[in-house]
């Protein structure tokens, strides 16, 4: 009698961790939902008030620094990218415990680390292009006619270490999220379809970090992460969809 009661408690127990684990399984969906989509609208907002030159070539570094001096908001639009890029950070993060179920494995934490590194290159990138070229750039702009060229190369040099770390960034989250992808395939936890919404994009990313460190911000590197702008957030609604589902079949 006594055995059977030990069983019964057993089973109880069980099942309440077992049923505790799907709902917090539910509620990290929900909170990666949000965090992603949160980011890509930040970032979105803060994207509107970066200059862009005439006939948006990127490349074209004279038009490109004119408009950035005469750009009041560019620390603070560049500031609300980074807080963006950290806000996306975590929902990635969110997504990998998801994808690790009890048991992560040698993949997972991997592409956890992947994805700091990507924070941590996106922090530096956005603290050269914010804070350090709009500096040289305002140098250039209030030079002196014969310190003009010189004013131009250092200017130059900063957008040139922008280009750089921007490779290297895009370099790091393009494989972050092709082993997040690959993760959430292999684990089952999320429709397989989701995984490639994740992947693609950054195999998307691998080769606009590659071509960022060859030719800048050139029209190639403009069309090969077009993409991205509409994949993420279609990954971002679809997870939000995903979630109040899964939230609604449990009642």
């Amino acid at each position: 009698m006594a055995e059977a009661t030990t069983d019964g408690r057993a089973d109880g127990e069980t099942s309440e961790a077992s049923g505790s684990s799907v709902l917090s399984g539910r509620r990290v969906l929900s909170q990666a939902a949000g965090l992603l989509l949160g980011s890509l609208i930040l970032d979105g907002v803060a994207g509107a008030f970066h200059a862009s030159p005439p006939g948006g070539d990127a490349n074209d570094l004279p038009a490109v620094f004119v408009g950035i001096a005469a750009s009041d908001v560019w620390p603070t639009a560049h500031l609300l990218q980074f807080a963006a890029s950290l806000i996306f950070t975590a929902g990635l993060l969110l997504l990998y415990r998801a994808a690790a179920g009890r048991r992560p494995s040698l993949l997972n934490r991997l592409g956890i680390v992947l994805t700091i590194l990507a924070a941590a290159a996106g922090a530096i990138q956005y603290a050269i292009d914010g804070v350090a070229l709009k500096h040289a750039v305002d140098a250039w702009a209030g030079a002196a006619p014969s310190e003009k060229a010189a004013a131009f190369r250092i200017a130059e040099l900063a957008r040139w270490l922008e280009w750089a770390t921007t490779s290297y960034a895009a370099l790091l989250l393009g494989a972050a999220l092709v082993l997040l992808g690959t993760a959430i395939i292999s684990s089952r936890i999320l429709p397989s379809w989701f995984g490639l919404l994740l992947a693609v994009p950054g195999l998307l990313d691998l080769i606009s970090g590659v071509v960022v460190g060859e030719q800048g911000f050139s029209p190639a590197a403009t069309a090969v992460s077009a993409p991205t702008v509409i994949l993420l957030p279609v990954a971002g609604l679809a997870l939000a969809v995903i979630a109040y589902r899964r939230r609604q079949a449990a009642y």
